[in-house]
């Protein structure tokens, strides 16, 4: 990519050595030979960022366009701002994702607050846990979750915060 077009992408094949397998991701990513990894990459231009500060990569997710196919009408979201109408309602016992930022379990409801424990969530490459409180009129903005390998790989998390087990 040396002396390439900034904004053209363009795909990579990397041919590996015999023998060569995937690293087990927790459950999600089955140990299995591996024979090439395509890459789609570009140059793109960057902004650089001066000082001590360290930020999550979360904040450079791109914005979202969303458009309406009835009416064409297009509207431009950030990710932090985007909300899925789904009717969703926080129910004990099921995982969520807030799609933006992490995994959470619901533990409880009480009236119109949930108590949710933060399962998995990523910050500076550290991983985040810990237990708070949410309106459940906020649900809308979580997502359940669904893939069976997502789930037991938060509820070996959850066993692990509740002190039942090690990862």
């Amino acid at each position: 990519m040396v002396g390439g077009k900034t904004g053209v992408y363009e795909t990579h094949t990397v041919e590996l050595p015999p023998d060569t397998v995937t690293g087990p991701d927790d459950g999600e990513i089955p140990l299995k030979p591996l024979e090439r990894i395509h890459i789609r990459a570009g140059i793109t231009k960057a902004t650089v960022l001066d000082g001590p500060v360290k930020l999550d990569p979360y904040l450079f997710a791109p914005d979202v366009k969303v458009q309406d196919l009835a009416t064409v009408k297009e509207e431009i979201y950030s990710q932090d701002r985007l909300r899925f109408d789904v009717n969703n309602t926080f129910v004990p016992g099921q995982f969520y994702e807030l799609p933006q930022l992490a995994m959470y379990f619901c533990k409880s409801i009480q009236g119109d607050v949930a108590h949710l424990s933060l399962i998995e969530s990523f910050q500076h490459g550290q991983l985040i846990q810990g237990e708070f409180q949410r309106e459940t009129k906020y649900s809308e903005s979580y997502v359940p979750v669904t893939p069976k390998a997502t789930i037991e790989r938060l509820q070996r998390r959850l066993r692990v915060i509740k002190g039942q087990s090690r990862v």
